[in-house]
């Protein structure tokens, strides 16, 4: 659209006007805006008084149509120039200068923006004439300050100013949202449900910095809640389009808080949902530089939870309009390696990393006002996310070199990040490049006790120096002033590299075993926490209320103060580990080393001071070994071909005899390269450790004694000329359970050959002595092989407590030819186990006879005939049995019956999750003191894993553990209705249930 140049004062401000309108359906270029500028200081030039005070509204609305754009420098130039204008409303002057502090607090211009707020407070008295109305802007200019102290990261005066503002709102019965005043104009009443928002999303940011990462949840959820029912409001209401737009500003300010609190507290649905809705609402915006920018972070949302397309769509869309930003241009970079990652090659990576060193250091022209400026603050955690990845395939990182944060959540995941890039270059050197391919290929477990004697590795006494540094980084991440502060996903990552620098050092035969064993349990304790916390968090906020129905709506927020550290949970683990886990019981953890790709098993029992790590190279006795996750994609093509062959779309395809046979064959090929790749795992990886899943009491006599006679034969083996040996106890341990196992009827010889070519190899490696030194391999095993062990493979009162990492999760460990027969659970923590144990201890039974109630529901979806005419005579026969079959069940009477019951049993479709939301499921936990029955979910992949990229991953088990239930049954996988029915009622007979009577007391 052409116009004629103004010539007038009026022309100007009124071109000016209609630029900035048009710019609500175009994009605003840079030529226009300067335009713009122009036109405005022209008019500031040649207007008089009553001008300005005519068209400053007109005024007003281009300043802030730049605000909301993310032209804050143009804004800040303009308002500045029309502060030096004859203009003299106090009400306009007190606007404008709020608004310039509004844009002063968007680009963090700490050295100007005291004055400023000042003034706006100067202002504020002159204007002042006592009007109901005015009381909200005092609010508002008080959220002003706070919002400059949590900028500071000042703790102190924000929660000050905090406590101050809650106190004035709190006194104020028209800022009291549940109570309904009849008083009060549906502006004003909007315009408090605004100030409210403001003031929660301020308070989720200031329990952000001081770590109370639940809180910060819940008060951003609170002002979500609020903005969305003030759209809603005006939605349809003409007049009201200012507000509209800074309450969908502050909405997507919202879900940012919202979705960076749900990653860091591990709700990963949680999260899901608040990046969908936060591209959705940025989706409405018009174009401009806030748009783009907002579609870079949604695109690296995205990817944190591996949604690629919808992050790829989000990248296009953000590149579509250039701006003049050397901060667009930083985050477009970064968000480029996102979301191309995968498809980058070392050279490409390498081009990229070197533009974002270059950009990051790159000064910004501060005079050009048309520039899109906000503080890089505002994406420094996306850097670091994206400099993780590029960290550990590249080994180099962005920014070595820059200030430290004040933020300490970043402040930490910098120092994992440097300890990263430093185990990269001790591990590339070529000092100790043998040792580590050494170290790489054998299996180790700590602590060991043997010494290495490394003389000809001399030269590597810096890289070991470099390791215990870093090693020490690490440790202090535990102390109280620090954990609180970690990411689950840092945690992840020091358990990890603590368990490196761990196995690097014992190699080398550097820490006292006193600090080794305080490495393992700080290791250990952290990796606990971090598969702990995401159901301490839901817990958290399930049990604390945003509000409660006579208190105003307002945030929370608490003090600064230091959590707990690593040593005071120690203390208390290892107390619960001795008070609570039965002697019989065992715990074994399982995880994949993101390092070396190692098998890491960890194991514990009731009487251990410290955790036995095992470090096992993957598929170590294959000649054409593959990788955990080659073994994972074999595994999950097996899963999903299983699944669509149950599925009723092939099921009800099989009309003949010969469809029959040939879905039979289907199914028993899928049986057989299930059973081998789990034979592979058993044999190829863990082959003669099946004793990590055992426990050795060497408090019992048969025990010692076969401890005694190994030794003999050890030391007989080794010849006169040799010194003697003592066989590490862990090591005595797993050749008890391999010959155990192998009088179980399991090939005995073949795991005590693995075991004893292993136990020579620790040998001479961990002692002086000599390559070359041991008998005839077969002399050993013929004589370990006659040792007298008497007690049962399979003990009734043994019980083994698995506790798989995410990525393991999806192996079916329990089917391992070594544990079949075993009293097996699943756990998610050994944190979980122990409040399991605690609260259940003197009643962990399932059923109680006739006394408490069952709960059944059958056939939810009308469609499973068979199930339903199997089970419901059965359920129907018991006392004190209460359900539905063949219909829906109201999720209303779900929750109102669940948590009267003591035992809940499915028979439908999936996990019943379609009938009993997550969200009922916490909502109704969090009104009772109840927890949730033994539960049995025996649809089809009834407790399957989500995988949602970095976020963690979720599992319908993942609700019912939160909300307390003792124990749970589910499917990993889809199996066949009737395999399912036959395996229900087979379980159900063990239990002693049958349709002529109650079912008997049953212990877990």
């Amino acid at each position: 659209m052409g116009f004629t140049s103004p010539r007038t004062s009026p022309e100007y401000i009124f071109t000016a006007g209609i630029l900035v309108n048009n710019f609500k359906e175009d994009k605003l270029e840079v030529s226009v805006l300067k335009k713009i500028e122009t036109y405005v200081l022209e008019w500031l030039k040649l207007a008089q008084e009553q001008d300005l005070c005519v068209h400053f509204p007109i005024f007003l609305g281009i300043v802030k149509t730049l605000s909301h754009a993310g032209f804050y420098l143009s804004c800040r130039k303009l308002i500045e120039e029309f502060k030096r204008s004859s203009f003299s409303n106090l009400r306009g002057l007190l606007d404008v200068e709020v608004l310039l502090c509004r844009c002063l607090l968007e680009i963090h211009e700490v050295d100007q923006l005291p004055l400023n707020l000042k003034n706006s407070g100067i202002l504020f008295k002159t204007a002042y004439t006592g009007i109901a109305s005015e009381y909200d802007d005092l609010i508002n200019m008080k959220l002003m300050q706070l919002e400059f102290f949590i900028n500071m990261c000042d703790q102190d005066k924000s929660i000050v100013k905090f406590d101050e503002v809650k106190s004035m709102i709190a006194s104020r019965t028209e800022y009291n949202l549940s109570i309904e005043s009849r008083d009060i104009s549906l502006q004003r009443r909007l315009t408090i449900f605004a100030t409210i928002s403001r003031f929660s999303l301020l308070a989720s940011r200031l329990s952000m910095i001081l770590a109370q990462v639940s809180e910060s949840l819940r008060n951003s959820k609170l002002s979500i809640k609020l903005l969305c029912s003030v759209l809603r409001k005006i939605d349809s209401l003409s007049g009201f389009d200012n507000m509209k737009t800074e309450a969908t500003h502050l909405l997507l300010k919202g879900y940012e808080l919202a979705f960076t609190a749900s990653k860091r507290l591990g709700l990963s649905k949680d999260a899901i949902h608040f990046v969908d809705e936060f591209t959705k609402l940025n989706s409405s915006l018009c174009r401009s530089p806030i748009k783009s920018l907002n579609n870079f972070i949604g695109a690296n949302y995205l990817m944190y939870a591996n949604k690629k397309s919808d992050a790829l769509r989000q990248f296009e869309m953000g590149r579509s309009d250039t701006w003049h930003s050397k901060f667009l241009n930083l985050i477009e970079l970064v968000t480029c390696i996102s979301v191309n990652f995968d498809l980058m090659s070392a050279e490409c990576l390498e081009s990229k990393r070197k533009d974002v060193i270059s950009l990051l250091f790159a000064r910004q022209d501060s005079n050009d006002s048309s520039q899109f400026v906000v503080p890089a603050s505002q994406i420094s955690g996306i850097l670091l996310d994206v400099e993780s990845l590029v960290i550990k395939i590249f080994g180099k990182g962005f920014s070595e070199d820059q200030q430290d944060s004040t933020n300490i959540f970043e402040m930490l995941t910098k120092a994992v990040l440097s300890v990263q890039l430093k185990l990269s270059e001790v591990e590339d050197s070529s000092a100790i490049c043998n040792v580590i391919q050494m170290l790489d290929s054998s299996i180790e477990y700590l602590p060991n006790t043997g010494q290495i004697d490394f003389n000809t590795f001399r030269e590597s006494a810096l890289s070991i120096s470099v390791i215990n540094h870093c090693k020490d980084v690490l440790m202090r991440c535990g102390e109280g002033k620090y954990l609180r502060y970690l990411e689950i996903g840092t945690m992840h990552e020091i358990n990890t590299l603590l368990n490196r620098f761990g196995f690097l050092l014992s190699f080398f035969g550097s820490p006292q075993q006193d600090d080794l064993k305080e490495l393992l349990k700080t290791s250990f304790l952290i990796k606990d926490l971090a598969y702990s916390l995401p159901y301490d968090n839901q817990k958290a906020l399930m049990t604390t209320q945003i509000f409660s129905a006579a208190a105003p709506l307002l945030p929370e927020c608490g003090n600064a103060q230091n959590g707990k550290s690593i040593q005071d949970l120690k203390e208390k683990f290892y107390e619960d580990l001795l008070q609570l886990l039965p002697v019989s019981w065992t715990v074994v953890t399982l995880d994949i080393c993101q390092v070396s790709g190692d098998l890491i098993i960890s194991r514990l029992w009731a009487e251990a001071d410290y955790p036995i790590v095992f470090k096992v190279p993957f598929d170590r006795r294959e000649e054409n070994k593959r990788n955990f996750n080659e073994y994972l994609r074999e595994l999950k093509s097996i899963i999903a071909d299983s699944n669509l062959s149950t599925k009723s779309t092939v099921t009800s395809a099989i009309k003949t005899k010969e469809d029959r046979k040939m879905w039979w064959k289907m199914r028993f090929e899928l049986d057989s390269r299930l059973g081998a790749l789990l034979q592979q795992i058993e044999r190829s990886t863990i082959g003669g450790l099946v004793g990590v899943f055992g426990n050795f009491d060497t408090k019992v006599e048969e025990c010692r004694i076969f401890e005694m006679e190994l030794n003999k034969i050890w030391n007989a083996a080794l010849g006169h000329t040799q010194e003697t040996v003592q066989l590490d106890k862990t090591i005595v341990g797993l050749f008890y359970f391999a010959l155990l196992y192998g009088q179980s009827g399991m090939s005995g010889f073949d795991l005590l050959a693995d075991l004893t070519v292993y136990t020579a190899e620790q040998l001479q490696l961990h002692t002086r002595l000599k390559s070359g030194f041991v008998k005839d391999n077969d002399w050993i095993i013929s004589h370990v092989s006659r040792l007298c062990v008497t007690r049962p493979y399979h003990n009734d009162t043994d019980h083994l407590i698995l506790i798989p990492s995410h990525t393991c999760s999806y192996v079916p460990w329990e089917s391992m030819t070594c544990l079949r027969g075993r009293s097996v659970s699943r756990m998610p923590s050994v944190s979980h186990l122990f409040e399991s144990l605690a609260r259940h201890k003197d009643q962990m039974k399932v059923y109680k006879d006739g006394s408490e109630n069952l709960l059944y529901v059958v056939n939810p979806g009308s469609d499973l005939i068979k199930t339903q005419n199997r089970f419901k005579p059965v359920f129907d026969g018991l006392l004190g049995a209460n359900g539905v079959a063949g219909e829906p069940p109201s999720e209303e009477w779900l929750t109102a019956n669940l948590y009267r019951s003591n035992l809940y049993v499915y028979l439908g479709h999936g996990g019943g999750e379609q009938y009993l939301r997550s969200s009922a499921l916490f909502n109704s936990k969090s009104k009772t003191e109840e927890q949730l029955p033994t539960t049995l979910l025996m649809g089809c992949s009834s407790s399957a894993y989500q995988e949602h990229g970095r976020l963690q991953p979720s599992s319908n088990i993942f609700n019912w553990l939160v909300c307390g239930a003792p124990a749970v049954m589910t499917n990993l996988w889809d199996i066949t209705d009737k395999d399912i029915d036959i395996f229900s009622l087979s379980f159900y007979s063990s239990s002693g249930e049958s349709p002529q009577a109650t079912l008997k007391t049953q212990r877990l």
